[in-house]
């Protein structure tokens, strides 16, 4: 039953019950009592109290606020950016540079901690510039020792070829003036000497004709890894065609097939030692063939593993296992060979020596009666031809060997 509501006029009606407090009648409303109240001055203090607050909160934000980004810049905001700082200066290769630890708080802390990493850093620094300083000592001294030794290698090498000259020219002269007269004494005297003198003669010139074509192998194959190179374009089957076409009288005579397989590659390599790897194996072939009326040869070519592999099977007399690795060394031959059968242990040799210095190697597969499978590997990467644009471009490559190519300079 109580009330309050507003009149106009900044008044304010209020009403009140009233209760008995007797004791018969304690809880009975008896009446009731309204105030019209007049709140206009109350209202206009209570109005002015509320502007004095906001105005006293808003001088108080106005002063507090620049004090305490003040202080916050100056205890926090401020040291974070000296490090940040200091950790660009570190990263630019100032490792001198240090930050000030004053406080005893987080701050300090972190700026102690950061102190004692710059020293370390710095003194691994030091460390790592005297490291560096001895290691250029070392490789300029390891320069000129290679420089030295490269030296004496040419040198060496040039010594060799000359010797190698000098032994062939002396060597050959005396045997084909031999041959000469020998040949000379055929000519004129045949029909007045006996048999027995004929036929000494004509060995005398067989076996000069043999030296001097070991001497030239022999010479050929000191080559091999010494004197520079000239790569070239070579279609591996029409080169292969010209050879067939150098054995077309033995292969003739001993009534031997000889098959060139499809998809023979195209190399970047010297002609004259592919050739002489294939003219060395097919003559192999041909020599060891045996007495047979169904010769024969087979040329394959494979890639495997980034290389080329070039096989050169027959159905001749075959090889013992453990002569496999014998073969290839110089004037090593099987244990059997056939009665009567050519060679001198030389041209094996040069096939095994030209696929190293391509990367790659020499092998056989055989058992004796079962025939001989050969084979050459040549790295790919070696027998490609260069990138154009990079010989056109870099006038280096032409002072250097053909790294690309099949370079067979040791």
């Amino acid at each position: 039953m109580a009330y309050t509501r507003p009149l106009a006029g900044n008044r304010l009606l209020a009403g009140r019950p009233v209760v008995a407090d007797d004791d018969d009648d304690g809880g009975r409303i008896v009446g009731a009592v309204r105030i019209a109240l007049n709140i206009e001055a109350a209202a206009g203090r209570l109005h002015r109290a509320q502007i004095f607050t906001g105005l006293l909160i808003c001088a108080f934000a106005l002063c507090f606020l620049p004090l305490s980004h003040l202080l916050v810049s100056r205890v926090l905001i401020r040291p974070i950016q000296t490090l940040a700082r200091i950790t660009g200066q570190l990263a630019e290769g100032d490792y001198t540079a240090r930050a000030q630890a004053t406080a005893g708080d987080e701050i300090g802390f972190l700026a102690g901690g950061f102190n004692t990493m710059a020293a370390k850093i710095d003194a691994q620094h030091r460390l790592l510039l005297g490291a560096n300083e001895r290691l250029e000592v070392q490789v300029r001294e390891r320069t000129a020792e290679l420089d030295a030794a490269n030296a004496r290698l040419r040198a060496d090498m040039a010594e060799r070829e000359e010797f190698l000259r000098a032994v062939s020219h002396d060597l050959n002269a005396p045997l084909r003036n031999i041959a000469g007269m020998a040949a000379m004494t055929l000519m004129k005297w045949r029909d007045q000497l006996p048999e027995p003198v004929v036929r000494r003669l004509q060995r005398i010139e067989a076996n000069v004709e043999a030296e001097t074509g070991l001497i030239n192998e022999l010479l050929e194959l000191s080559r091999i890894g010494t004197r520079p190179t000239s790569p070239e374009r070579v279609d591996v089957a029409e080169l292969l065609v010209g050879v067939e076409a150098s054995f077309e009288f033995e292969l003739h005579q001993g009534k031997i097939d000889l098959r060139i397989g499809p998809d023979m590659p195209v190399l970047h390599i010297e002609r004259n030692h592919i050739r002489q790897v294939f003219m060395n194996l097919v003559d192999n072939a041909i020599k060891y063939m045996g007495d047979r009326d169904d010769g024969r040869i087979e040329i394959r070519c494979r890639e495997a593993d980034g290389q080329y592999v070039f096989s050169v099977a027959d159905n001749g007399v075959g090889i013992d296992p453990q002569d496999h690795q014998r073969i290839f060394t110089i004037f090593r031959r099987a244990r059997e060979t056939p009665i009567g059968a050519p060679g001198k242990g030389v041209g094996l040799a040069s096939v095994s020596a030209i696929a190293g210095k391509c990367g790659g190697r020499a092998w056989v597969d055989s058992e004796p009666g079962a025939g001989a499978t050969f084979h050459v590997s040549f790295d790919r990467a070696r027998c490609e031809a260069p990138d154009p644009e990079d010989t056109d471009t870099d006038d280096d490559i032409h002072n250097e060997p053909n790294q690309a190519a099949c370079s067979l300079v040791g």
